[in-house]
């Protein structure tokens, strides 16, 4: 009643916030959405689509909510949002047909629990010093997509506060673009240690990457692009801007 009033300017506005206090849910549909979207998106965090899978056969509600999105995507009438925020998660908008492989998956789980995985990156910087799996070689690929993922389930407010401050703890970089700074940082400390300086040739064929790189960190300076801490950190290792 409280939601028809509302909807047809009837009802008061110390009313509404009354209810609003007390998290009154106004769009119910939005709401059930939500609540199936954040159960969805915990299976495939922890255990990906197959876990999905296995999940909506023992979940009527979740199947049930899975196969609209999948037929609604079909059917080109799911929104733009919902689809990208599906996207984000990793939403398979097709199961793999072949009932073997749900067995298998069911009696042997392919992807190991979050926690075993956090225990690896935690090891993984303890050996390395950082958490940039692209650094070393061979390239931990589980570990690497793993890393992924985390960064999207918190853009997807999938991932909880502890695991944060988990990741958090051992210096897990949350930002894409930082990431990739970090990365570049750490070539330009290697390509010092090589060469006495941080001076990378212009048009160097051999280190071109890297060349625009320190290039654009000039740039960037000059146009108060970068952060404080990225001047200071280029400044430690004798940075020539």
């Amino acid at each position: 009643m409280q939601r028809n009033f509302r909807s047809a300017g009837k009802l008061e506005a110390s009313y509404i916030r009354r209810l609003d206090e007390i998290g009154f849910v106004w769009d119910t549909n939005k709401f059930e959405w939500d609540k199936m979207y954040s159960v969805c998106g915990k299976h495939i965090i922890s255990r990906g689509a197959f876990g999905l899978q296995s999940a909506t056969h023992r979940d009527a509600a979740l199947r049930e909510w899975v196969t609209e999105q999948q037929l609604q995507k079909k059917r080109r009438a799911l929104t733009f949002e919902k689809v990208e925020a599906l996207n984000k998660v990793g939403f398979p908008w097709v199961f793999p047909t072949k009932p073997q492989k749900l067995r298998a998956f069911t009696e042997k789980p392919q992807k190991p629990n979050w926690e075993s995985l956090s225990v690896r990156l935690v090891e993984f910087q303890k050996q390395h010093g950082h958490c940039d799996m692209k650094l070393v070689l061979p390239l931990d690929e589980q570990l690497h997509k793993w890393a992924q993922e985390q960064r999207r389930a918190r853009q997807a407010r999938l991932i909880t506060s502890d695991q944060i401050s988990q990741l958090d703890q051992i210096g897990f970089i949350w930002n894409t673009d930082d990431l990739l700074w970090e990365r570049m940082l750490k070539t330009l400390i290697a390509y010092k240690s090589a060469h006495g300086n941080c001076n990378v040739p212009r048009y160097s064929q051999q280190d071109s990457q890297l060349a625009i790189w320190v290039a654009s960190q000039r740039k960037r300076r000059r146009k108060g692009e970068l952060k404080p801490t990225q001047i200071e950190r280029l400044d430690q290792i004798g940075f020539a801007w």
